[in-house]
C-alpha cells in the first residue's frame, strides 16, 4: 500500500495599511501584488515485468525415438512434460490532497485627510494551484518458455515386437493485475481584492480622481489530474502520463 498525504496552505496579502489623520499633503497607498501558487505532483506504484521469450530465455525442443530394434523387442516412452508461469502484479495507493491557496489584497484605510489627494491603489491577487497524481500502472511481458517443437516416433522395429509412446504435455501461463487507488482532492483557491476605505477626507474634488480606490484583479485557478489503475499486457508497453513541472520516465527496455 502507498500512502501519499500531501498537506499545503499558503497565505500571500498585501494590505491592512492605514494612512489617516494627515494635513496639507496628498496620501497615496500603494500595494503590490499578492500571488499564492502550489504545484503538488505524485507519483507510485509502477510495476513492469519481462518473463521469457526475446529477454533471454528459449522455448525449449523434445525428440521421442524408437528405432532398429529386434524382432519380439518390447520398447516403450513415457514423459510427463509441464511448464508454467504465473505473474502477479498488485498496486494499493491512497492519495489525499489538501491544498489552501489564500491571495489578498485590500483592507486599506485612508480616513481624516485634510488638504490634498487620496489615493489607494492595490495590485492583483491570484491564486495558481495545480495538483496531478499518477498511479497504479502495471506491465507485463510473458512468454512462459512453452515446448513448441515436439518429436515422437516409432521407425525400423521387429515383427511383434510392442512399441508405446506416451507423452502427458502441459503448458500455462496465469496473468494477474489487481488496482486500488482512493484519491481524495482537496482544493480552496480564494483571491479577494477589495475592503479598503477612503472616508472623512477633505481636498479639491473636482474630479472623479480625488478620493479614489483602484483595486486590481482577484484571479483564482485551479488545475486537478487524476491517472491511475492502467493495466497493460504484451509487448508494447505505456507511457506514463506528462506531469507538470516534473522530468519523469517509465521505460519498458
Amino acid at each position: 500500500m502507498n500512502q501519499q498525504p500531501a498537506s499545503v496552505e499558503l497565505d500571500a496579502k498585501t494590505g491592512n495599511n492605514d494612512a489617516g489623520s494627515n494635513t496639507g499633503g496628498d496620501v497615496t497607498i500603494k500595494t503590490g501584488n499578492a500571488k499564492a501558487g502550489a504545484t503538488v505532483v505524485t507519483t507510485a506504484n509502477s510495476n513492469s515485468a519481462h518473463v521469457g521469450g526475446g529477454h533471454g530465455l528459449t522455448n525449449p525442443s523434445a525428440k521421442f525415438v524408437i528405432s532398429g530394434n529386434g524382432a519380439e523387442s518390447k520398447n516403450s516412452i513415457v514423459a510427463g512434460l509441464s511448464n508454467g508461469t504465473a505473474l502477479s502484479q498488485d498496486n494499493n495507493a491512497h492519495i489525499n490532497n489538501d491544498v489552501d491557496a489564500d491571495a489578498k489584497t485590500g483592507d486599506n484605510d485612508a480616513n481624516f485627510n485634510t488638504g490634498g489627494d487620496v489615493t489607494i491603489d492595490t495590485g492583483d491577487a491570484t491564486t495558481d494551484v495545480n495538483v496531478a497524481n499518477a498511479v497504479n500502472f502495471n506491465h507485463a511481458d510473458v512468454d512462459c518458455g512453452c515446448l513448441l517443437d515436439l518429436t515422437a516416433k516409432v521407425a525400423g522395429n521387429g515383427a511383434n515386437s510392442d512399441n508405446i509412446v506416451k507423452l502427458g504435455l502441459e503448458n500455462f501461463q496465469v496473468i494477474g493485475q489487481d488496482n486500488e487507488a482512493c484519491l481524495f482532492n482537496d482544493v480552496d483557491g480564494d483571491a479577494k481584492t477589495g475592503y479598503n476605505d477612503a472616508n472623512s477626507n477633505t481636498g479639491e474634488v473636482d474630479h472623479a480622481s480625488d478620493p479614489a480606490i483602484v483595486t486590481g484583479n482577484a484571479t483564482s485557478n485551479t488545475d486537478v489530474e487524476n491517472t491511475g489503475n492502467v493495466n497493460s499486457v504484451g509487448d508494447t508497453g505505456f507511457d506514463m502520463p506528462e506531469m507538470p513541472n516534473v522530468e519523469f520516465s517509465f521505460s519498458m527496455a
